[in-house]
């Protein structure tokens, strides 16, 4: 019933099409994977063997020309073996690749240590000699069970994978992982939500969103073999019912290999449509409207220590604003060449706090507002003092009510960030010292600066920091960062500041 409406209502204007350039040959392409700014590809490719007596899988890159042209591709150098590797997932920096190799009846893993048919494995790009590892198992995700397809969160701490209990095609889930601080995967789980059934459930793609999973099924209805459905992840952390994209981009065939680019309105998938020998290129076509992820653009930078303005490790995390919600966490690397610094995704719409933080030092915050059809890519270096006697912090996105000293409800990143980093240093003592603008007298703007202040001192006192620790003042208009003429100066003027004791 559902095969049959969805043929006689087809999508309409959905155009699809072959890439241009140098990704398609007469070999198979499929599973592709992209970088977060979406300027580099990774797929798998059957080639033949050296000695061309059989084929295997191997990881092929490109690189857009435009915005429908990509380069010849080349063999990634170092990752690739006589043996199979498919399924690739890069980060967002292209920097690590998680990806599946499994075991032949002759050599097992090769070189690679396994623990099942098939399992996950995670290589590193060294771009001091040009080459990708040859891949490290993951430990926790895998099992003597089938693991592939894996697919690697925009920020590198979350993975999605199918799992089947004997091999594929005898029933597979998508299970989840997330990374700790130390680095590795812990314990998988089963996605919570509806998006598995009895039946097939693989080729998951998590846009860089977050939020937005796509994935191939027979279990839920279809036009026949496995569709690619959209899930949406909802606020309670399950995964919602899951969507089927409809005709013609699912079909009576096997649909997979999925992949939504960064701005959503783009999407590459693997298919043999234009084949009559069952020959997989990849193509692309314009998402459905009602089928597309939140736009994600790119926000990256650097952070530098503030003496030596050298680049310095730091923990970089982007939070939403209106609800505290984690969007991002990542490590800033200080390192040579072109992997300096980090790179995160910056959804559309909302507001959004960027929080760079490291033990010994003072940490920054400050409001990054969403991306918009102009601005999709953002560069910007943050500057970390060292803990010192008058190393300050100012706070300007503290939230009071209109004209008094009570704390606004609602999240507060500051205020959440500074308790972090009053437990992280147990022994540093600070000063609260509240700012106004010039509106109103001075005696009133010091009175409610001081009480601000005093606002701040006792929230902090609430979430268990000890008041010996603490002192509060309150300066008014005395001290403006900027000119108030303008109301822009005078935003900036209204601020709460900590300052080292």
């Amino acid at each position: 019933d559902f095969s049959i409406k969805a043929v006689a209502s087809p999508l309409s204007d959905i155009q699809i099409r072959a890439l241009e350039g140098g990704v398609n040959s007469d070999f198979q392409e499929y599973y592709p994977t992209m970088t977060l700014d979406g300027n580099n590809l990774v797929f798998t490719r059957k080639v033949l063997s050296s000695y061309g007596d059989y084929e295997h899988e191997d990881f092929f890159t490109s690189s857009r020309l435009s915005s429908t042209n990509w380069s010849k591709a080349e063999p990634l150098k170092g990752i690739n073996t006589a043996f199979n590797e498919g399924a690739p997932s890069i980060s967002a920096d292209g920097m690590t690749i998680i990806f599946t190799a499994c075991a032949s009846p002759r050599d097992g893993f090769g070189d690679r240590e396994g623990k099942g048919s098939c399992d996950l494995f995670e290589s590193v790009y060294d771009p001091n000699v040009g080459l990708w590892s040859l891949g490290e198992n993951l430990g926790a995700p895998n099992s003597s069970s089938w693991e592939s397809q894996p697919t690697l969160s925009a920020d590198g701490n979350f993975l999605v994978f199918a799992r089947s209990r004997y091999s594929r095609g005898r029933g597979s889930d998508l299970f989840g992982s997330l990374r700790g601080e130390d680095g590795k995967w812990g314990r998988p789980f089963s996605l919570p939500g509806k998006v598995n059934t009895p039946y097939e459930e693989e080729s998951p793609f998590l846009h860089p969103d977050g939020k937005t999973l796509y994935f191939s099924s027979n279990g839920h209805p279809g036009l026949g073999g496995l569709d690619i459905f959209v899930s949406r992840k909802g606020d309670d952390g399950l995964w919602g019912e899951p969507v089927n994209l409809g005709f013609p981009l699912n079909t009576h065939n096997n649909e997979n290999s999925l992949l939504v680019e960064p701005g959503g309105s783009t999407a590459i998938f693997a298919t043999n449509r234009s084949s009559d020998n069952g020959d997989l290129d990849l193509w692309q076509f314009n998402m459905p409207i009602a089928s597309r992820p939140t736009s994600v653009g790119v926000l990256s930078g650097i952070v530098l220590d503030k003496s030596t303005l050298k680049p310095i490790d730091a923990h970089v995390d982007l939070v939403n604003v209106e609800n505290g919600e984690l969007l991002a966490s990542v490590v800033s690397k200080a390192m040579s060449g072109d992997s300096n610094g980090f790179i995160l995704p910056l959804p559309e719409n909302g507001r959004y706090s960027f929080e760079v933080s490291r033990e010994g030092y003072m940490f920054k915050i400050d409001n990054v507002f969403s991306i918009d059809a102009t601005d999709r890519d953002r560069h910007i270096e943050v500057v970390l003092e060292k803990i010192n006697t008058g190393a300050s912090i100012s706070m300007k996105t503290v939230r009071f009510e209109s004209g008094s000293s009570e704390l606004a409800d609602g999240y507060q990143t500051d205020l959440t960030r500074l308790v972090l980093w009053l437990n992280s240093n147990p022994s540093s003592k600070v000063e609260i010292i509240g700012h106004t603008d010039n509106i109103g007298s001075k005696d009133f703007n010091l009175e409610l600066s001081t009480a601000r202040a005093l606002s701040v001192v006792n929230s902090l006192i609430s979430n268990s920091i000890n008041p010996e620790r603490l002192s509060y003042s309150g300066l008014g208009s005395l001290a403006p960062l900027e000119s108030n003429d303008m109301e822009e100066g005078r935003a900036a003027n209204r601020r709460v500041e900590i300052v080292v004791k």
